[in-house]
C-alpha cells in the first residue's frame, strides 16, 4: 500500500531536514541544491548517487520570522524532478523555539486569511470553524506569517501552475506546516501537508474541521478501497514508534491521516511502515513516563538534548536524523 509514497516519504524528510541549515546560513537562494543552494559536504546536496534530484531542487526563498520571538524560519524550494513547490518549516532550534513549544494553554483561532475564511463560509465553501481553538504558543506564527512570503508562493505557483504544493516539516515545523496548509487551502491552493513528529496543537472541534477542509474522511476511504497512497494531496502525519512528543500535550487532538513508523532504529524502509489513516495506531499507544515534567515549568527549557524523558532519539529520526543540518 505505501510502495508509491515511500521515496516521497523519505524525500521531503530530507527536504525538512534542510531547514535546520538556515540556522547557520547554509541555505542560499536562487541555487539549485548542487549548485551550492545547501552546503557542498552533505552528500543530499551534492553527489548525484546520492541525490539524482540535486541538480533539479531550486532554492527559491528563505523565510525568515520577523525575530527571535516569532516562529516560521523556512524556505521555498522548486523541485523539477517531482514537479513540486516545496515549503518547509524548521523545527525547534532555539530557546524560544522551545518556549513556544511548551505555551499550551489554547486560544481562538483566527485565521491570517480571515477575509478568504468569511468568503468561502458565506458562499458555503466550507463549514465555520465554531469553537475553533489551538495551543496558543504555535499560534504566534499566525501572528508572524508575512504577506510577502505568500506573495512568493503566489508567484511561484503562477509560473509552476502544473506543480503540485508540498508543504512539510518536523516537531515545531509539523505544527507550523500544518497551519500554514490551512491558510493556503483558504486562498484557494490544494496543497498536500506531511508533517513528521506532529505534536497535537488543536482542540477537538479545530481538528474536525481541519478533515472536513482538506476532506480526510474521504482520502482514507479512497485509500483504503486503493489499497495505494500517492501523497499527492490531503494531510498526512508521520509517527515513529514511541515518539512521546506527538502525544503531547494532553487534552488537545490529531486530525489528518497517519502514516507510522514501526522500527526504532534507522534505517527506515518499506516495511517499517504501515497506514493508520484516522485510526490511531496501537503502536504509538506507548505508556507514557509515569511522571511528566509540567509544560508550565520553564526550567524544562534547559534539559539536556540527551535526556530521554520523551524517547527524543525516536523524536529526531525519521528515515534520517531529522533535526540537523549535518546528517543528510
Amino acid at each position: 500500500m505505501l510502495a508509491p509514497a515511500y521515496e516521497r516519504l523519505h524525500f521531503f524528510s530530507k527536504m525538512s531536514a534542510l531547514t535546520n541549515c538556515i540556522t547557520y546560513n547554509q541555505l542560499h537562494e536562487e541555487k539549485t541544491l548542487l549548485e551550492g543552494g545547501c552546503p557542498p559536504h552533505l552528500l543530499f546536496c551534492s553527489d548525484l548517487n546520492n541525490n539524482p534530484f540535486a541538480d533539479q531542487v531550486y532554492i527559491k526563498k528563505i523565510i525568515l520570522s520577523k525575530n527571535r520571538f516569532d516562529l516560521g524560519t523556512g524556505y521555498i524550494a522548486v523541485d523539477h524532478h517531482h514537479k513540486v513547490i516545496n515549503m518547509a518549516f524548521r523545527g525547534s532550534s532555539t530557546r524560544w523555539d522551545w518556549l513556544h513549544d511548551f505555551l499550551i494553554t489554547p486560544t481562538d483561532y483566527i485565521p491570517f486569511s480571515l477575509d478568504k475564511y468569511e468568503e468561502k463560509v458565506k458562499l458555503g465553501n466550507i463549514p465555520p470553524c465554531d469553537n475553533c481553538k489551538l495551543h496558543s504558543g504555535f499560534s504566534l506564527f499566525l501572528s508572524s506569517l508575512q504577506e510577502s512570503f505568500l506573495e512568493t508562493l503566489q508567484d511561484t505557483y503562477e509560473e509552476y501552475p502544473d506543480y503540485n504544493l508540498v508543504i512539510s516539516g518536523h516537531s515545531l515545523g509539523a505544527a507550523v506546516a500544518i497551519l500554514c496548509g490551512i491558510e493556503v487551502k483558504l486562498r484557494g491552493y490544494d496543497p498536500t501537508v506531511v508533517t513528521y513528529a506532529q505534536p497535537k496543537i488543536f482542540n477537538f472541534e479545530m481538528s474536525e474541521w481541519v478533515n472536513n477542509i482538506f476532506d480526510i474522511y474521504k482520502l482514507d476511504a479512497k485509500n483504503r478501497k486503493t489499497n495505494s497512497l500517492d501523497i499527492k494531496s490531503g494531510y498526512y502525519r508521520v509517527v515513529h514508534i514511541n515518539d512521546y512528543v506527538t502525544d503531547l500535550p494532553p487534552l488537545y487532538s490529531h486530525c489528518g491521516l497517519q502514516i507510522d513508523i514501526n522500527k526504532i532504529m534507522i534505517p527506515h524502509d518499506l516495511s517499517d511502515l504501515s497506514y493508520s489513516g484516522m485510526e490511531i495506531s496501537e503502536n504509538t499507544n506507548a505508556q507514557l513516563p509515569s511522571k511528566i515534567v509540567d509544560f508550565k515549568d520553564s526550567t524544562l527549557i534547559n534539559i539536556s538534548l540527551s535526556t530521554d524523558l520523551l524517547h527524543l532519539y525516536e523524536h529526531r529520526h525519521y528515515f534520517i536524523q531529522i533535526n540537523e543540518c549535518d546528517y543528510l
